[in-house]
């Protein structure tokens, strides 16, 4: 073949392979198909997939008022909560007292997890208020309840991108003969703070009881959904993985296996936890990643059922009530 100016055809270098061009479109559609393969698989494998709740152990933010930490309050002008002023990295050594903390948990930070799909604020002791009622100093610390209708308030900027409020739970010490809860001074409804997306709210508890000396406040748990909040996940093995009631010290219980594909949007750890569609609550004990050639498409983790007696985990959920008896209080 005559190659000339005038042909149709392009002059082929001798030095370079006639298919180079098409490997890197080669390669791409390779990983699209190993990709979708690997997935397909997943979901293949995946016997019965359920709806859980999975909460993240925070790793930063203010000191719980049950630590060793020194707890300093500076009320600015207005009086508003910014987060930046209490944060810290915690060092993960715990005090033995922190297990039986209402307010954190066992982990030190206040709030002491997140859950997936959530924005989490915590109204406690150590955030700034507005209001002179009686606080205990001996942590963890709480606001005490007296023979006067008193008022704490905290003033805290709602995020601007949340889309409905998931929850939010009121933790007693012991609950006060009389209470209220109100934002702005008005009745709590639902729809009122969905209205307000990235402005200041005031949330005040106001509370009275003439004779019990422990009724009064922890804190307060409110949970604001960015997106989904329910995480997909496959727990095989969960109709035979424990035995007798969760209460029972020395039941003897299984480990289960659980799996999460990469929509979980967020990486697991060993730390987490779990609260299946029942009720019950999985503590995460080891996490392998699920990568065939290098492509992350989910999680194999294994997880044993937490007991009732394990306060640190009763976490603020709804779903958790069916099975663990605690003091919260859920707002309407």
């Amino acid at each position: 073949m005559i190659f000339t100016q005038l042909s149709g055809f392009s002059k082929i270098s001798s030095k370079q392979a006639r298919n180079t061009l098409l490997m890197p479109e080669v390669r791409t559609r390779a990983s699209r198909i190993l990709e979708g393969a690997a997935r397909e698989l997943f979901v293949s494998n995946s016997f019965y997939p359920k709806t859980v709740e999975l909460y993240k152990r925070l790793t930063n933010g203010r000191a719980c008022s049950c630590t060793n930490k020194e707890i300093t309050v500076e009320k600015t002008q207005d009086k508003s909560l910014f987060l930046s002023d209490f944060v810290l990295k915690f060092d993960g050594k715990l005090n033995k007292t922190l297990d039986e903390c209402p307010i954190c948990f066992g982990v030190g930070l206040v709030g002491g997890y997140s859950r997936v799909g959530c924005i989490s604020l915590v109204l406690d002791s150590t955030s700034p208020n507005s209001s002179s009622i009686d606080k205990t100093l001996n942590p963890p610390y709480f606001f005490k309840a007296n023979n006067k209708m008193n008022t704490v308030t905290w003033k805290i900027e709602i995020p601007k991108y949340f889309t409905h409020v998931v929850s939010i739970a009121i933790e007693w010490k012991e609950e006060p003969a009389e209470w209220s809860f109100t934002v702005d001074g008005k009745p709590y409804r639902n729809s009122y703070l969905e209205c307000k997306q990235g402005q200041f709210v005031d949330f005040s508890i106001s509370m009275r009881d003439t004779v019990n000396p422990n009724a009064g406040l922890y804190c307060v748990f409110m949970q604001l959904s960015i997106g989904n909040e329910n995480v997909q996940a496959d727990m095989p093995r969960i109709t035979n993985a424990y035995t007798g009631e969760v209460n029972v010290a020395d039941e003897p219980q299984g480990n289960i296996t659980i799996n999460f594909d990469e929509s979980v949007g967020t990486k697991i750890s060993s730390k987490d936890v779990v609260v299946d569609d029942l009720g019950y609550i999985w503590r995460i004990l080891e996490v392998e990643n699920l990568n065939p050639m290098g492509i992350n498409i989910g999680y194999t983790c294994q997880a044993r059922l937490c007991r009732s007696f394990e306060s640190y985990f009763i976490l603020p959920s709804k779903t958790i009530n069916k099975n663990y008896s605690h003091n919260y209080t859920f707002v309407s």
